[in-house]
C-alpha cells in the first residue's frame, strides 16, 4: 500500500453496491500561522496560502493570520516559512526580522482529520 498515516495518505475500501473499491485519500497539513506584519503569501506548487480571521487560542490577538495547507511531505521536507510567507516591502535586512509570531496546528493527528 502507498502511504502511511503518518504521511498523510491514506487507502480507503469502501463497499459501494456488491463491489469493493480501492480509494486513495491524501490529507493536507493546514497550520494557522500568526504574524507581526502584512506578508506576500505565495500559493505555488502543492503550498497553498490565503488570509484568514480566526479565533485563536487562549484569545490571543491576531495580528496578521495566514492559512497554510501542504502535503505531509512538503511540511516534513522543506523551509516552507521561507519559501511561502516573505515580509511586504522590505529589503534583504527585513528578513533577519521576526515576522512570524506562531504557528498553530490542529493537535488531532491526520487519521482523524
Amino acid at each position: 500500500e502507498s502511504g502511511s498515516a503518518s504521511s498523510g495518505e491514506f487507502v480507503l475500501w469502501v463497499m459501494v453496491g456488491t463491489t469493493l473499491q480501492k480509494i486513495h485519500v491524501t490529507v493536507p497539513r493546514t497550520l494557522y500561522v500568526d504574524c507581526s506584519r502584512k506578508v506576500e503569501h505565495v500559493s505555488k506548487g502543492d503550498v497553498q496560502v490565503k488570509q484568514v480571521e480566526k479565533h485563536l487560542p487562549h484569545n490571543k490577538a491576531s495580528g496578521h493570520l495566514y492559512e497554510v495547507s501542504m502535503p505531509e511531505r512538503v511540511f516534513r521536507s522543506t523551509n516552507w516559512i521561507e519559501d511561502h510567507l516573505k515580509p511586504l516591502g522590505g529589503g534583504p535586512n527585513d528578513r533577519r526580522q521576526k515576522v512570524v509570531q506562531s504557528v498553530y496546528g490542529m493537535s488531532s493527528p491526520l487519521m482523524l482529520r
